[in-house]
């Protein structure tokens, strides 16, 4: 998502919405989950060592390209949106 979408964080977040719950988000969606994503990462900001435990969670390779910290914030918006009602994951 993030080199799909690329820098902008409102197309991250309809990318992610779209992708996840197979609609186009309402512009309202995309907002609340643009400042999700920048209350994460100012906490991962400020806590590089929980955005580096966060990432090492997984098998996949992290990219070379991209600010841990970016992607940590990325990663926990993407961990709410699967949890929602709409998508498929939810127990």
């Amino acid at each position: 998502m993030i080199g799909k979408a690329g820098a902008d964080p409102a197309a991250r977040a309809r990318l992610l919405l779209e992708r996840a719950v197979g609609r186009r988000p309402s512009d309202g969606e995309a907002a609340v989950l643009v400042e999700l994503a920048a209350a994460e990462r100012a906490r991962f900001a400020a806590d590089a060592d929980a955005a580096r435990a966060l990432l090492a969670v997984g098998r996949a390779p992290l990219p070379a390209d991209v600010d841990p910290v970016e992607l940590a914030a990325w990663t926990s918006a993407a961990r709410a949106v699967l949890n929602l009602q709409e998508t498929t994951t939810r127990n």
